[in-house]
């Protein structure tokens, strides 16, 4: 009788075994953990606005209207391999910066992180003069170039569905830096930095590398 028992025992934990083990198996992600279903997808050409919140020029800093007159815009494709870009522009500092954005979109945590790099090359020019008799004479003068640059980051969330109208908006945040822009007195030059709120939606669902004209 006990060696019937044992034999209906082993038979019985073989059984509960095995089904543990299938059930198990469909549940278990690649890389060991709960099978919590695949990643969403975030391929497809993104377009949104950077508006100021703040801006810091030398030492001082200054809470802004989102009225202010700086605004940046962009366009960025994000591929199903390799890194996301497309064109961006910002006109700040009463100069108008075209460049690109670099980036790369995460499909887990469904945020994009990326860097903006624009510049312009403002021109300076200093006359040379003499007085004689109370009389200026302009004897000529050297032109001067130099390149501008406004550069910084963005981290932004792709939140999945709608808002409103908007397919898959984008939120987030960015920081700018620009710098060389020459100063009001003609000595030196003015650095600013930015703070700024990313307001952005899904144009497409497929890539497009956004491309800016270039400003005059």
């Amino acid at each position: 009788m006990k060696l019937l028992l044992s034999f209906l025992l082993c038979f019985v934990f073989l059984e509960a075994q095995t089904f543990a083990q299938t059930v198990d198996q469909s549940n278990i992600a690649s890389n060991g953990g709960p099978n919590y279903g695949g990643s969403a997808s975030v391929v497809g050409t993104y377009a949104g606005v950077l508006i100021p919140t703040s801006v810091m020029t030398s030492s001082t800093t200054t809470k802004i209207a989102t009225t202010s007159n700086a605004l940046g815009i962009f366009s960025i494709g994000v591929p199903a391999t390799g890194v996301a870009t497309g064109g961006f522009l910002i006109f700040a500092s009463g100069q108008g910066f075209t460049g690109d954005i670099v980036g790369i979109a995460n499909p887990n945590t469904l945020t994009l992180q990326a860097v903006l790099a624009a510049s312009f090359t403002p021109t300076t020019t200093t006359n040379a003069s003499s007085s004689n008799s109370n009389v200026i004479i302009i004897t000529g003068g050297n032109t001067t170039t130099s390149t501008a640059t406004a550069t910084g980051d963005m981290t932004a969330t792709i939140s999945q569905g709608t808002s409103g109208d908007v397919a898959n908006p984008l939120t987030g945040t960015a920081s700018l830096t620009v710098l060389g822009i020459p100063s009001p007195s003609g000595v030196g030059t003015v650095n600013t930095s930015y703070n700024l709120v990313v307001n952005g939606f899904q144009q497409s669902t497929t890539v497009s590398a956004g491309t800016v004209p270039t400003l005059p």
